[in-house]
């Protein structure tokens, strides 16, 4: 049962406003979900997406905070007065001081001194409840449901930590808190994961690692590497906890096959994560998942798992030679001559022209890739799709297939179909562009091509010029360097003294200058 303790807030907490948006399901209507504390955010500051933060910490930063970590001793003493005495004054200390730093850089040193100081288990489990159900903002929440977790649950806490798991934002903490206080907790965060889609799902598959379930271990192979943050975080738990060579030197069905490519295409991908180079199984997993191919036509989403495999084992730099260390020289040429003779098969280009016309962006996507490998023109395609979604994504490829001809055609659609005047307008002091990111993004990429055509589209570089959107006026800058001086619009000096002068970003005003002197962003 729930302490009766004061709320702190007028407004709903977090735990009002999540649970509220709970499906019949049980799945958030909505992921991207905003929450009360959102509007602490500053205006035209970056949004980051549900536990990204905590995300991009745990996987690319120590973790450690020592601003943080020295605040333990009185955010321990805070919890511990609150426990004993939770009155009003005790309780608004204890949630001012949670909400000022993230805790990812101090809560497990804080948990473990809150346990070495042994406060009252009822007294802790009530302020921990407390904060859970309570509080507006989420990093008093995240403790909250760190310390229900270490106290152990009561009553109905699985169900409140579920819905909150259920918010990527607090997946990490939550997941923990579950795991500690379930006697099955692989089974527990295998059906968290499944109803997660971005850091949520990865913060549990990467806690099924062990796993030894062959229900989880196989859709951890099928699905569950899938997410909507970055396949290669995934990637290789999958492939390890899944066991993707032991289903690969039996007979794997075509979903199987089909998320092998994918699981391997992410491994051979030089980044931050564990790939090929630290998975022992990857030179025979590669020569397997070809040989399947041998004899099966194959598709798409082949081609692209091929093509990778092909690109890695011809890349002669630093990273990739060191990931094939161990492999057989012998194996691995015999595999790039398997996937030559796989890419050069007849049947691509009309599984190629069948994924163009596909409404699916997936498949559309894996088609236009394919194409630009085969050489398959799709310039018309993408035009056609220009038209239909001004906004849509087809302005990059559309433009890497351009000449003059092609260029001027662009270059008047993207002043007829954009909404110029919204992106450009506003002067250099506008706190930040208006309009759609999309339609920022579009006219980004029509500047940025602009720089490979010399006098077309001149008046869109001056727009970009003018615009208060920073990657606007780099953009245009940039394609300006590119022309001779002949072609520039008569207005561009003008335009470039005025930045070089003016311009809000500190870098922008030293390319402007160098760009007048010399030609040189």
């Amino acid at each position: 049962m729930q302490a009766m303790l004061p709320r702190l807030s007028d407004g709903p907490s977090i735990y009002d406003v999540v649970r509220s948006h709970l499906t019949r399901t049980g799945e958030l209507d909505d992921p991207l979900l905003d929450l009360p504390d959102d509007a602490l955010v500053a205006p035209g500051a970056v949004r980051w997406a549900p536990g990204a933060v905590d995300g991009v910490m745990t996987h690319h930063t120590s973790g450690c905070d020592g601003v943080a970590a020295a605040q333990v001793p009185c955010t321990t003493r805070l919890v511990v007065d609150a426990a004993a005495d939770p009155s009003e004054r005790n309780l608004r200390a204890l949630h001012v001081e949670l909400s000022r730093v993230s805790p990812l850089g101090y809560v497990d040193d804080l948990l473990g001194a809150v346990a070495g100081a042994e406060p009252s288990p009822e007294g802790l489990h009530a302020v921990a409840r407390w904060l859970v159900t309570t509080s507006p903002h989420r990093r008093a929440v995240k403790i909250g449901i760190a310390l229900l977790g270490m106290v152990g649950f009561d009553a109905d806490d699985a169900d409140v930590v579920w819905t909150l798991a259920l918010h990527e934002e607090f997946t990490l903490f939550a997941s923990v808190a579950l795991a500690r206080n379930d006697d099955k907790p692989d089974e527990m965060l295998w059906q968290l994961a499944r109803r997660l889609h971005g850091w949520g799902r990865i913060h549990c598959v990467e806690r099924l690692a062990t796993v030894d379930d062959d229900r989880i271990k196989d859709w951890l192979l099928r699905d569950g590497f899938r997410n909507t943050v970055m396949v290669e975080y995934l990637a290789w738990t999958a492939a390890t906890a899944g066991d993707l060579v032991g289903v690969l030197r039996a007979d794997p069905d075509r979903e199987q096959l089909t998320a092998a490519g994918e699981i391997l295409t992410a491994l051979l991908s030089e980044g931050p994560t564990s790939d090929i180079g630290t998975y022992d199984d990857g030179e025979e997993a590669v020569g397997l998942f070809v040989e399947h191919l041998v004899a099966d036509d194959g598709t798409l989403d082949d081609f692209a798992a091929v093509e990778a495999i092909y690109d890695f084992l011809q890349d002669d730099g630093a990273w990739a030679t060191a990931a094939r260390a161990r492999w057989s020289p012998v194996r691995a040429r015999i595999v790039e001559e398997f996937c030559t003779d796989i890419l050069r098969r007849d049947h691509w280009p009309a599984l190629v022209a069948e994924g163009l016309r596909s409404d699916d962006r997936r498949v559309f996507a894996r088609a236009d890739s394919a194409a630009a490998e085969l050489g398959i023109d799709t310039f018309d395609v993408h035009v056609a799709r220009i038209v239909r979604d001004p906004l849509g994504c087809s302005w990059f490829r559309a433009w890497a297939q351009a000449d003059t001809m092609r260029a001027e055609l662009l270059a008047s659609l993207t002043r007829d179909l954009l909404p110029l005047d919204e992106l450009t307008g506003g002067g250099l002091d506008a706190r930040c562009a208006s309009g759609a990111p999309a339609a920022h993004r579009a006219l980004e990429w029509s500047l940025q091509a602009l720089g490979e055509h010399p006098g077309v589209g001149g008046d869109l570089l001056l727009a970009g010029l003018c615009s208060p959107g920073t990657r606007h006026r780099g953009a245009a800058m940039e394609s300006l360097s590119l022309w001779p001086r002949t072609a520039w619009p008569a207005a561009a000096r003008e335009a470039l003294a005025d930045l070089a002068a003016t311009d809000p970003d500190p870098g922008n005003r030293p390319r402007a200058r160098r760009l007048l002197d010399d030609g040189c962003p």
